[in-house]
């Protein structure tokens, strides 16, 4: 009996949705700086790899647009040559789909910190905020460039952009994600 009961643990742990969150490629976590402003929030839908609704403590909605990465489109086309030199579009849409699983399993139902960056603005072009999400102290938006889910969003503003640069720069080099299988 015994011996079933550990069996039936360990298969519902294999068949769970949710995705524990791995910060083990991650550097040390960020400390925000004392110019950052944050709020805890709940992520209530991930609408793709780098837009999310969220609630706040005081019961209002709100959606975000992660700051300083872009994963691949899911709902509109891509663009040859967004993602470097890459342009297999199936193969990024593909990704796009991997990168809204990845952000739905750490992210669905999870409180959350929002971290705003004051040199990006609060809100960007389509009327989303514009914020980091950090999860138990590390930085999601540097997850996804890490795991190779997302490009460095250059055409923004990023106070994190340099660091994301290093991390991307990796990925590339080590053909990790999309960089190494959309080539």
């Amino acid at each position: 009996m015994k011996y079933l009961l550990i069996l039936l643990l360990i298969a519902g742990l294999a068949c769970s949705d949710t995705e524990s969150f791995d910060s083990s490629s991650l550097p040390a976590p960020v400390q925000s700086e004392s110019t950052e402003k944050s709020s805890m929030v709940k992520i209530t839908r991930v609408i793709d790899g780098d837009t999310m609704d969220v609630r706040f403590k005081d019961g209002s909605t709100d959606r975000v647009r992660l700051l300083g990465v872009d994963t691949p489109e899911t709902n509109a086309p891509n663009k040859p040559n967004e993602y470097g030199d890459i342009t297999d579009l199936k193969c990024l849409t593909r990704w796009g789909d991997k990168s809204d699983d990845y952000a739905r399993s750490v992210l669905n139902g999870k409180e959350v910190k929002l971290v705003f960056d004051e040199a990006a603005g609060q809100r960007g072009y389509y009327g989303r905020l514009l914020a980091y999400i950090e999860i138990d102290g590390y930085d999601f938006n540097e997850s996804l460039i890490s795991r190779g889910y997302a490009r460095v969003y250059e055409e923004g503003t990023s106070s994190r952009e340099k660091r994301y640069l290093s991390q991307q720069a990796r990925v590339i080099s080590e053909n990790v994600g999309l960089w190494g299988d959309c080539y």
